[in-house]
Order: C-alpha cells, then sequence, then structure tokens
C-alpha cells in the first residue's frame, strides 16, 4: 500500500506503471496528473484501487488527470474523491472500472476521442450538481456499455459529437433542475442509442441557451419509471430526431 502525502505529477515522455492489486491512499486533498503516461492495468482478482487515508468520505481527495493519448485505465477502483478522472485535449481508454462515492464528478473530459467503456459509476450524493460522466468541447468520445446509477444530478451530460451507447442508467435525482438520466446541452450531434434509463426524474432532456443548438438522434432507448418526463426538449434552440424509443409510465 502506498500513502500519498502531496500532489504527483508524471513527467511529459515518463511512464508510470501501476501494477494490478496496488492500492493506493491519499492522505489530503491531493492529486495524481499525468502529463506523461499511465498504465494501470488491474484485473478482475486484483483492482487498482486508489482511495482515502482520511475518514472516508465523499471529497476526501482530489482526482487523477490525464493529459496522454496512450494512457490506459483498466480495472480500477476509485472511491472517495472529488472527481473520478479529468482529461482534455487527449483521447484516453478508460474501461471496466467502478466509481463510486465521490462527491462531484465520475469522469469529466474536454476535447479528444476517449473511450469510455464498461464503467461503473455510482454513489454520488455529495452536491446537487454531480455527474456520471460529463463530455464537451470537441469530443468525439465513445460512452458505451456503462452503468451509472444512484446519484444526484445527471448521469450523462453531453455537448458534443459523442456516441452514447449500450448505457444503463438508474435512479438519478434531485430537485426540479436535477435528476436527468441523460443531458443534451448547447452543442452538437450526438448519437444516443440503445441505453435504458430507468427511475429518474428526467429520462433524456435537450436544452440549449444558444443558437444553433444541439441536435441530438435519439434511437432504440428504453425510458420508463421516470417521475417527470421521459423526453423534454427544454426551449426554443433545443432540437433533434427520436426514432423507434419506448417511453413508459414516466410522468
Amino acid at each position: 500500500m502506498y500513502v500519498i502525502n502531496g500532489n504527483v505529477t508524471i513527467p511529459r515522455d515518463s511512464i508510470l506503471v501501476i501494477a494490478p492489486g496496488t492500492i493506493i491512499t491519499f492522505n489530503g486533498n491531493y492529486f495524481l496528473k499525468a502529463i506523461g503516461t499511465l498504465k494501470a492495468k488491474g484485473i478482475d482478482s486484483l483492482k487498482i484501487i486508489f482511495t482515502s487515508n482520511l475518514k472516508q468520505r465523499a471529497g476526501d481527495w482530489n482526482q487523477i488527470t490525464l493529459n496522454n493519448s496512450a494512457s490506459i485505465i483498466e480495472n480500477f477502483i476509485i472511491e472517495y474523491s472529488t472527481i473520478g478522472f479529468d482529461f482534455s485535449g487527449c483521447s484516453p481508454t478508460i474501461s471496466n472500472n467502478e466509481i463510486r462515492n465521490f462527491s462531484t464528478g465520475g469522469i469529466y473530459g474536454s476535447s479528444g476521442s476517449p473511450l469510455i467503456f464498461n464503467n461503473k459509476i455510482h454513489n454520488f450524493y455529495g452536491q446537487e450538481y454531480s455527474w456520471g460522466i460529463w463530455i464537451e468541447g470537441s469530443s468525439l468520445a465513445r460512452l458505451e456499455c456503462n452503468t451509472i446509477f444512484d446519484g444526484r444530478g445527471y448521469g450523462i451530460i453531453t455537448n458534443s459529437d459523442n456516441i452514447v451507447k449500450n448505457n444503463i442508467i438508474r435512479n438519478i435525482k434531485y430537485n426540479s433542475t436535477k435528476g436527468y438520466g441523460i443531458n443534451v446541452g448547447n452543442h452538437g450531434k450526438p448519437q444516443i442509442v440503445n441505453n435504458f434509463i430507468d427511475s429518474c426524474r428526467i429520462g433524456i432532456g435537450v436544452s440549449s441557451s444558444v443558437s444553433p443548438g444541439p441536435r441530438p438522434h435519439l434511437i432504440n432507448n428504453t425510458i420508463s419509471n421516470n417521475t417527470d418526463v421521459g423526453v423534454l426538449f427544454n426551449n426554443f434552440y433545443a432540437n433533434g430526431v427520436v426514432v423507434n424509443n419506448i417511453i413508459v409510465n414516466s410522468g
């Protein structure tokens, strides 16, 4: 087990390899930043764990920041952070991880073409504006086969031309302005296909304060048991294509 007592940066042109089964604990509001390459591949029986060395509460430590497209993150458990992963201008692979008990966000990214695949993201109640996955900017991300549940705020936020496919999102709620399974905002033409969204406040919401607004394609999604509405186009600039969805028992 390793205890982190300050911010850690992987320098440019350097590689940090973390072995399966490694446990890394943070002794304060510190981050790990990969300007170089982070290669961390656990296995099912020996996951890599990033956790708190404090009271084990949401927000005990900061986040993992990725600035290198060669970084590969697999079979992690990340818990008690502020944000799990944060990246900008790069295209990492983030797959088969569990991100839980965080205060603000599971995964946040802007620009690049990351693959975010088969992650389990859950138990985020730290504040009203929390999210499972948020991708914006000029991103062309693939968000596929992730399971996001038991949170306050948003399951997925997409503000660019992302593919959001085969995800399961359940029990994302809060007040009259939050609680979206998937939220599409301001820009882009994301493909939102074959997702299952259940027991949120709003299944899929599309909104924009600027012109031209987003034009998502909502295809073959199953949207059920949402307390307010299944699909919401929220203002003048919100537009889109809605084809072959099942929307039942929703507000």
